[in-house]
């Protein structure tokens, strides 16, 4: 249901009002999609083995959905200029929502308002947090305290990601 409902209608939104970075055809979006996808379920691969926990349905569901949600604003959306990141931002939002007349959400998405993003910023400014099952701000993996000197260059920086 999830890719019928949000894959053609983001690729064609994105086709005919986003500028992007590199142009990719479509099939490479949607490889790239799924890549990604398929990569972010080892939490529910791994369930109830190898003394990970078993997880329950209702959160295997909510992972499903929302790490969907995730790889696809990163596949399809991820070399998109700024301002296209807003336009897609309004656009998928309505899609998410199910307030878009033309692509009414399917009966088996289960989010709701408290399960998806947050309603500042942008759908790319905020990443699913497995361990506490939300949407969080990417400024949250950013140590704190980190400092970059005024005129420090690019090539020179080192910058802790995890």
């Amino acid at each position: 249901d999830m890719m019928e409902w949000l894959v053609q209608p983001s690729l064609d939104y994105i086709r005919h009002e986003c500028h992007l970075f590199i142009n990719t055809s479509p099939l490479h979006l949607v490889n790239s999609f799924l890549n990604l996808y398929t990569c972010m379920m080892d939490g529910i691969r791994d369930s109830g083995r190898d003394g990970h926990p078993t997880m329950q349905q209702s959160q295997i569901v909510l992972w499903l959905q929302c790490l969907f949600l995730f790889s696809l604003i990163w596949t399809l959306g991820g070399t998109m200029n700024g301002d296209s990141r807003k336009k897609f931002d309004v656009f998928f939002r309505t899609l998410v929502t199910g307030t878009d007349p033309e692509h009414p959400k399917p009966k088996s998405f289960k989010l709701n308002k408290s399960n998806l993003f947050p309603e500042r910023n942008t759908v790319f400014d905020f990443f699913f947090l497995k361990t506490s099952n939300s949407w969080a701000p990417w400024e949250d993996l950013i140590e704190k305290g980190l400092s970059i000197p005024a005129k420090a260059k690019v090539s020179d920086l080192i910058i802790p990601t995890a």
